[in-house]
């Protein structure tokens, strides 16, 4: 009976040494991983953004010939729309006028004296019929769109006589080497402006190669169009931004470079 005793006594002294000294390491190690316990913020990942301008989705230029002559006839008004290869205005060369007036009297004295031959009536009266077709030129439009036809005050001012637009809007930027890997055809984009407002845009064109082949030294650009939701002023600069659902971790709430405890 002493013996079971003195077993049993020191079977409860054991468990009791082991279950104090499991206590104190549970303890220690709790109080050491709630000293260790921080609160991280995580947030969305910047979007990165450029910058872009809206543009008719095609604009074509006329500039004036003085070789031409002087604009005789207008067809068409500012500000109204015309069709492919609707005539515009008529350009009249009075210097070709003076010429077929010359030739003209010199084939009435040739034919009048009778001092000329057969072939050389026929070739006067060839140049007389090719100045002719020079002497009024009519310009075409090139494309179908809006006309503006800009004062002659401000032709000066390097414009163009006519500007003529298709009124269909496109975003235009010209991005770099790294943005063209992020961004993809048919990509969903941001429109911020500070004069309209923000809408979305659709990417429709990116450019295969780049715009400024000509420096190697530096980096490459490439035009990007989006085609927009809304309506911005032709001109207007946009902040153009790819939404993103990713989100960044602090590094430090990242353990051995690829788990994050939660």
């Amino acid at each position: 009976m002493k013996r079971i005793f003195i077993i049993l006594t020191t079977l409860l002294t054991l468990f009791s040494t082991i279950a104090l000294s499991l206590w104190f390491y549970l303890k220690t190690h709790s109080n050491n991983f709630e000293e260790h316990i921080e609160t991280v913020k995580i947030s969305y990942k910047k979007s990165p953004f450029f910058i872009g301008r809206q543009e008719p989705s095609q604009l074509v230029s006329i500039n004036y010939d003085a070789s031409q002559g002087a604009i005789h006839d207008w067809f068409v008004q500012t500000e109204t729309k015309v069709t492919q290869n609707q005539p515009l205005f008529e350009y009249y060369n009075p210097h070709i006028e003076q010429r077929i007036a010359q030739k003209q009297k010199l084939l009435a004295q040739l034919i009048k004296t009778n001092k000329s031959t057969s072939a050389e009536l026929i070739n006067l009266k060839t140049e007389i019929s090719h100045l002719q077709s020079k002497l009024r030129t009519t310009i075409f439009s090139p494309i179908s769109g809006t006309v503006i036809i800009n004062p002659s005050h401000m032709l000066s001012q390097n414009l163009p006589l006519i500007q003529i637009y298709d009124p269909k809007p496109v975003i235009r930027a010209e991005i770099s080497e790294k943005e063209k890997n992020d961004l993809h055809i048919k990509d969903k984009v941001k429109i911020s402006s500070d004069i309209t407002n923000n809408s979305f845009g659709k990417i429709t064109h990116i450019s295969k190669l780049p715009i400024n082949q000509t420096n190697l030294s530096k980096p490459s650009k490439y035009l990007l169009e989006i085609s927009p939701n809304s309506d911005h002023i032709f001109g207007e600069h946009v902040k153009i931004e790819k939404p993103t659902t990713l989100i960044e971790i602090p590094r430090t709430a990242i353990d051995n470079g690829q788990f994050v405890y939660l």
